[in-house]
C-alpha cells in the first residue's frame, strides 16, 4: 500500500485508493522534487511515480528478485537512488530507475535499512538483519562493518541527524536504540530511562529525528508492542507517549515521521493503521478515515510541502489529498442577506469537546441538482482561511462522498430537498454533521458540524478577516467575516459580512 495523505493541520484530507496494487515494504520521496518517488515491493519490484503518487511505473531492471526494503535519493542527485533487499544487497540507479547495479561489495545480503549523509551524500549507513551497520564513503562502492558497540546486530532502522551528520542512530531487535558520535566507529546505547524498564528483548523498528532541533536531540522510537517513545534530552532518557494507541495493534510501531515545519506534530504507522499527535493534545489520534487496509509499515512526509504524507503497507495504495484549494475559489454561491451566516469555534480544555459550526443561510436558490452526488461522487470540504495577508488555509475538513460509518453510508439517501452526512465517530477531520438544503432565495442553506479530538482546532484568537467556505469539485458556496462578536482564546463568534 502506498498512502498519500494530507496531514498538516488544517488540512482537508481523505484517503483514496492509489498505486501499485501489491504490498509495498519502504518508500523514498525525491527532496529536490517531491512529485516524484519510489516504492519498493517484493520480487525485487521497485516502482516510480513522477505525479506524486498518482500513477506508477515499474522501475527495477536489474535489481535482484528480492523483496526491496529501503530506498534513499541522493538529495544531490534526483538521479541517484539506492535500494536495499532482504537477501541481495544493495542496488544503485543513476538513471532515475532506468537501470540498476549492484552496489554491495564488502556488505552482508539482508538489508533492512538505509540512511544518505544529506551534506556528504556519498556516505550511506545501512541497517542489516544479522549484519549489525555497514558505512560506504564512495556511493555504494565498497562498504565496511560499523558495528563496534552494538550488543545486537539484527538492525531494523538507521537515522542520520541532517544538521549533524556524524549523530547517527541506529534501532535494533533486542537491544533498543544506539547512538554514535563519530560516524560509526563506536555505538553506545541509549535506552535508560525507558528500555531498561522494558523486557532485554525489546524490539525497536524504528528511529526518527526532530529535523528542527539544532542539536537532533528530540528522537523518537517505534517499537514493537510497546508504541513509541520520545526522548528531548539526546541522553537517552525516553518516555512513553502511547495515549491513544489501541492495545495491542496500535503498539506495533513500524514507522515515526515528524513534520518538517510543524515539529510538534507526528505520525505513527502501525499495525492498526496510522495515528497523528499533535502538540495541542498529547495523545495519538486515528487518521484512516477511507483506508480499506490498516496495516501500515513506512511513513515519509514531503519535505517541502508537508500536507503530504506518504504511507506503505500490505494493501495495496492509497492516497489521502487535500481537498481545499491553496486560495479561496471564485464564483461561489453567496447568502442574499448580509449578517447572517454563522461561524463559531469553541477549544475546550478537554478536546473531545472541541466544536467547529458554520452555517451559510439565506442562501441563493438552489436547486438539488446544484450539490452533485456526495453519496456517491463528490466530496464536500469546510476551508477557512485566514485574510490578514495573503490568504492562509487555516482549517480544513472533508466529508468524503461514498464514505461508510459501521456498517451504514455517511451520506443518507437525499430528499428532494436535501442531502445529509452523520459520522457519529467523527473521523474524518472531526466532522460530526454536513447538511446541504436546497431551495428558493433566502431558502437553501449549507451547515457543517465539527466536533471532537479529530478537529484540527487553529489557534485562538483567530486572525481577521476570514474567509469560510464549503468547497466541492470547483463549486463553493462563500462566506466572509470582518467582525467578531466574540474571538477569546478559548472560543470565537461571528456574523458573515
Amino acid at each position: 500500500m502506498v498512502v498519500v495523505c494530507a496531514g498538516v493541520p488544517a488540512q482537508a484530507a481523505i484517503w483514496e485508493t492509489h498505486g501499485p496494487g501489491q504490498p509495498i515494504y519502504a518508500l523514498a520521496i525525491d527532496p529536490a522534487n517531491p512529485s516524484t518517488l519510489y516504492a519498493g515491493a517484493d520480487m525485487g519490484n521497485v516502482f516510480k511515480s513522477t505525479d506524486a503518487g498518482g500513477s506508477w511505473m515499474l522501475a527495477n531492471s536489474g535489481v535482484a528478485d528480492q523483496t526491496v526494503r529501503a530506498l534513499v535519493i541522493d538529495p544531490t542527485d534526483s538521479a541517484t537512488v539506492y535500494a536495499g533487499t532482504a537477501g541481495a544487497g544493495v542496488y544503485k540507479t543513476t538513471d532515475g530507475g532506468s537501470s540498476w547495479n549492484f552496489a554491495s561489495v564488502g556488505l552482508a545480503s539482508d538489508v533492512r535499512a538505509l540512511a544518505i549523509n544529506p551534506i556528504t551524500p556519498s556516505n550511506l549507513y545501512a541497517g542489516v538483519s544479522g549484519g549489525g551497520v555497514y558505512e560506504t564513503v564512495d556511493g555504494g562502492t565498497l562498504w565496511t562493518p560499523s558495528s563496534n558497540g552494538l550488543s545486537t546486530l539484527n538492525v531494523t532502522a538507521v537515522a542520520i541527524n541532517p544538521s549533524n551528520p556524524s549523530r547517527v542512530y541506529a534501532a535494533t531487535l533486542g537491544g533498543g536504540v544506539f547512538i554514535t558520535f563519530n560516524g560509526g566507529i563506536m555505538w553506545t546505547p541509549v535506552n535508560d530511562g525507558v528500555f531498561e524498564t522494558l523486557p532485554p528483548d525489546v524490539r525497536a523498528l524504528a528511529v526518527a529525528i526532530d529535523p528542527s532541533s539544532p542539536t537532533g536531540v528530540s528522537e523518537y522510537a517505534g517499537t514493537v508492542s510497546k508504541g513509541v517513545y520520545k526522548s528531548t534530552a539526546g541522553n537517552g532518557n525516553w518516555n512513553n507517549i502511547n495515549a491513544g494507541l489501541p492495545f495491542p495493534t496500535g503498539l506495533d510501531v513500524r514507522a515515526v515521521a515528524v513534520d518538517p515545519v510543524k515539529p510538534a506534530t507526528l505520525y505513527a504507522a502501525t499495525a492498526a493503521g496510522v495515528f497523528r499527535m499533535t502538540d495541542r493534545d498529547p495523545s495519538w489520534v486515528p487518521v484512516n478515515g477511507g483506508l480499506t487496509n490498516l496495516d501500515v509499515a513506512a511513513l515519509a512526509i514531503n519535505p517541502i510541502n508537508p500536507s503530504a504524507v506518504y504511507v506503505a503497507g500490505s494493501g495495496g495504495a492509497f492516497a489521502r489529498t487535500q481537498l481545499c484549494s491553496t486560495l479561496p475559489l471564485t464564483g461561489c454561491r453567496l447568502s442574499v442577506q448580509s449578517g447572517k451566516s454563522v461561524l463559531t469555534l469553541k477549544d475546550k480544555t478537554k478536546n473531545k469537546k472541541d466544536t467547529v459550526l458554520w452555517k451559510w443561510l439565506k442562501g441563493e436558490a438552489l436547486d438539488i441538482t446544484d450539490y452533485g452526488n456526495p453519496v456517491t461522487s463528490d466530496d464536500y470540504s469546510l476551508c477557512i482561511y485566514d485574510e490578514s495577508g495573503s490568504p492562509q488555509l487555516l482549517l480544513g475538513a472533508t466529508a468524503p462522498a461514498g464514505r461508510t460509518c459501521g456498517k451504514q453510508p455517511c451520506w443518507k439517501t437525499p430528499t428532494k430537498k436535501s442531502f445529509k452526512y452523520k459520522n457519529a465517530l467523527r473521523t474524518d477531520d472531526g466532522i460530526d454533521t454536513t447538511t446541504l438544503t436546497a431551495g428558493t432565495a433566502g431558502k437553501a442553506q449549507t451547515v457543517v458540524s465539527l466536533q471532537g479530538i479529530g478537529v484540527l482546532m487553529p489557534t485562538l484568537p483567530l486572525p481577521m478577516p476570514l474567509h469560510v467556505q464549503l468547497q466541492s469539485n470547483g463549486k463553493c458556496w462563500d462566506t466572509h467575516f470582518s467582525t467578531v462578536r466574540k474571538n477569546l482564546p478559548d472560543q470565537f463568534d461571528a456574523r458573515s459580512d
